[in-house]
């Protein structure tokens, strides 16, 4: 627990099953963002449970039903807009949610913080994906359960992005040949009628189509981009020439333009960047790089001034780039204070886990 911040009103404990340190606050403190903050008049954070199927409060949320309806153009994240970010804090396992026994990997969190989607293969080959829900932000996840209307039999599904509406689930699948989607690793798209129901329906995203091989979707806050990384190689365990690609769409659906294709050419000097998250209001990006060997990796990050810029240099996080654990598979929050991520090594094991970050906004 040595380098654990659990802020001035708790103190760090292991936990009695996997050893994994985790904050105990004090009275009329909550533990919410990592940190042991003082509780709110209603118990619950600042997190909205009012049970709205829109997180925006908007009854009529895009659905399948209105395929080519205009993806809504004035999406607005209040809390990642202007802030000046400290450095992030030192890292915390999510509790109650890793297997001892399996990889769980690929986190992707819902706008409201109460869902975490993630893959695992705690239930052997394949790897599947599954979710684990709270009741808000400053209480625990439950245990995770499988989707299990959305994954394979047969074919891996891993690395999820949840749209901000919560009603889409992008999410990679590597399949055994190239009859799907046509190619060995594709992105995929699930659905639901509400925040309530099973994602169902699985369905190749149309026009993502750049490699032979596309991985880690990351679907953008406003719901018009996917961000996600390819590779021309057909071997599903190469992963020398990853680069980072964006493409749009002009409505709700699984069908993008294929022609507004763009590649991220982001600086990692000789290292290879994939697994792309962004920032809600567009202005960071942060990636998994590997170095000359798979088991080097680390949390990269790229800002840029405007939506007009391009990312350009970029630069490890901190506490993540001075560890002996390897890191990937990032996910930033909504507000952007809380970075999810895997990580490998801890403990002495040998497992993928599950683990989050957290910074605050100073200014």
């Amino acid at each position: 627990c040595s380098l654990i911040q659990c802020g001035n009103n708790g103190r760090c404990e292991r936990d009695s099953e996997g050893g994994f340190p985790t904050c105990v606050c004090e009275n009329g403190f909550e533990l919410r963002d990592g940190q042991c903050r003082e509780a709110s008049a209603d118990g619950d954070g600042d997190a909205d449970v009012d049970g709205d199927s829109d997180v925006d409060g908007d009854a009529d949320a895009d659905t399948d039903e209105d395929e080519d309806a205009d993806i809504d153009q004035d999406v607005e994240s209040d809390a990642d807009q202007g802030c000046v970010w400290s450095e992030f804090h030192s890292p915390l396992v999510v509790t109650n949610v890793n297997s001892p026994t399996a990889n769980d990997y690929g986190p992707s969190i819902s706008s409201d913080g109460r869902e975490l989607f993630f893959a695992s293969d705690r239930g052997g080959d394949p790897a599947g994906l599954y979710m684990a829900s709270r009741l808000s932000t400053a209480t625990t996840f439950d245990s995770a359960n499988p989707l299990l209307l959305v994954n394979s039999a047969d074919e891996v599904s891993e690395s999820p992005s949840i749209s901000r509406n919560g009603l889409e689930l992008f999410f990679e699948r590597n399949a055994n040949d190239d009859s799907q989607c046509g190619a060995y690793q594709s992105i995929w798209r699930a659905t639901r009628s509400s925040e309530a129901g099973d994602f169902s329906n699985p369905e190749c995203a149309v026009g993502v189509r750049t490699e032979r091989r596309e991985r880690g979707p990351e679907i953008s806050f406003d719901g018009r981009i996917l961000y996600y990384h390819s590779s021309a190689h057909p071997s599903p365990n190469e992963s020398t020439d990853f680069r980072l690609h964006q493409v749009d769409r002009e409505v709700t659906g699984p069908e993008f333009d294929v022609s507004t294709t763009d590649t991220i050419d982001v600086e990692v000097g000789s290292r290879i960047a994939s697994a792309p998250t962004i920032s809600s209001d567009g202005l960071t990006l942060i990636f998994q790089v590997t170095g000359s060997i798979a088991d080097d990796t680390d949390i990269w990050m790229s800002t840029r001034e405007s939506l007009e810029d391009e990312f350009t240099t970029a630069s490890a996080i901190t506490v993540l780039s001075t560890t002996e654990y390897l890191e990937s598979g990032p996910e930033l929050s909504e507000d952007g204070a809380t970075l999810y991520f895997n990580r490998k090594g801890h403990s002495g094991g040998n497992y993928w886990d599950i683990w989050y970050v957290v910074r605050d906004c100073v200014q």
